[in-house]
């Protein structure tokens, strides 16, 4: 094979390779436009693990995307009340979890922002404590956990991250 049509396959195959990912970078909720209508992203994406109604806006709604379990990311895509999207984001990074008031934010109001917690660990003493742990990719770089401490009347009482100990010693 001479140097010329070497390079051309060559090419081409980055040209095919690129495109494949950014196809599959365009796969999950990100990819939703503003104006997009709700019927249209169930369609493409299924139903939301979680809908919720969204304060300050007139009856807007909010689809939970998240990954599972292990799942590192969980997609918020608001609607307004015409049912078209509005802005999509990616809710469990360093700067949201940022944004959690102690002492303020409530149950409810960290399930509408961060979605369902990986899970939730009752205290062991009793007395209607439970930890909200949320995984997450910290940074791009490290895998961490976020942990929402709720008092028993339901609100925020602490923020703690750490590592998640599911990667530590290379497993």
């Amino acid at each position: 094979m001479d140097w010329t049509r070497l390079v051309i396959v060559r090419w081409a195959w980055g040209l095919v390779a690129g495109s494949l990912l950014l196809v599959a970078g365009c796969a999950g909720p990100l990819c939703v436009a503003p104006g997009t209508p709700e019927a249209q992203v169930v369609a493409r994406f299924g139903p939301p693990s979680a809908e919720y109604r969204t304060p300050g806006r007139a009856e807007g709604v909010r689809f939970e995307y998240d990954t599972g379990p292990f799942g590192q990311r969980t997609y918020m895509v608001d609607f307004g009340p015409d049912g078209r999207a509005l802005q999509v984001r990616q809710v469990l990074t360093s700067n949201h979890f940022a944004q959690i008031r102690v002492e303020v934010d409530t149950a409810d109001s960290i399930r509408r922002e961060f979605g369902r917690p990986d899970r939730i660990v009752p205290s062991r003493h009793g007395q209607g404590y439970a930890r909200w742990d949320y995984p997450f990719f910290e940074d791009g770089v490290w895998h961490s956990i976020m942990s929402i401490t709720m008092d028993p009347r339901g609100r925020v009482l602490s923020v703690e991250n750490g590592p998640d100990p599911r990667y530590l010693g290379g497993r």
